[in-house]
């Protein structure tokens, strides 16, 4: 499915309309766009789209709103150029799924109802960290605070936080993805070796893990920084 925009409208209520808006005006504010989104997600339809094949999207007007052009708003004299570059910038948090937070690899099934481990496991999810943004955060730390939370959590099949990327070779058959990683960002002669390798079979729904290499809880000699915020 490749989707051209105007995932959601901006407008208030309308009363002839078949759905109603939540609020009693526009959202401008995060919280409200992501009200907004959270409204439509809960439309039925649209979940039996999104589960019928992958979306390809991309924006158009309306999840800021109505005809906007760059910094300027279509309406100055209601809202000034400066109201409008905020409310702008909570609209792209709002789509882009807001703060990424801290940086991080998680490879899971995906199932019906994540409260329920007996519900039907109906897809894969492999999330890929960042190669550098935050630098290199404390191991120890992150295992120390999500190693008890993937012990409660079936459908979590694997949680780090090394740099590195996804290495995906695709078949028909199934996709066999190598995760490669490195110790330390800040040496240029710091090896890259594969940390885990994971398989999403065609016709079979969730992801195995192949083999993963020992958690490296020990912090590295090297500069570190908290990755709150994802920033460089």
């Amino acid at each position: 499915m490749a989707f051209l925009g105007d995932y959601i409208y901006e407008n208030g209520p309308i009363p002839a309309a078949p759905r109603q808006h939540t609020g009693t005006g526009e959202p401008y504010t995060l919280a409200e766009y992501r009200d907004r989104y959270a409204q439509y997600k809960a439309d039925p339809d649209l979940q039996a789209a999104h589960a019928a094949a992958p979306w390809v999207v991309t924006l158009d007007d309306h999840e800021i709103d109505n005809n906007w052009a760059g910094p300027l708003p279509p309406d100055p004299a209601r809202q000034p150029p400066a109201a409008f570059r905020a409310r702008r910038a909570a609209a792209f948090q709002a789509y882009c799924r807001a703060d990424r937070g801290p940086p991080r690899t998680w490879v899971c099934d995906l199932r019906t109802d994540f409260d329920d481990p007996s519900s039907p496991v109906v897809g894969a999810e492999l999330t890929g960290i960042s190669l550098t943004s935050g630098g290199h955060p404390d191991p120890a730390a992150f295992h120390a605070t999500y190693d008890p939370i993937m012990a409660e959590s079936p459908h979590w099949k694997y949680a780090d936080l090394q740099r590195g990327y996804v290495l995906c070779d695709v078949t028909p058959e199934r996709m066999v993805s190598a995760l490669r990683v490195v110790d330390t960002i800040w040496l240029p002669s710091s090896p890259i070796r594969t940390s885990a390798r994971f398989l999403v079979e065609a016709g079979v729904p969730g992801v195995s893990v192949l083999r993963q290499e020992p958690a490296r809880t020990r912090p590295i000699a090297t500069p570190q920084y908290p990755a709150v915020n994802d920033k460089p």
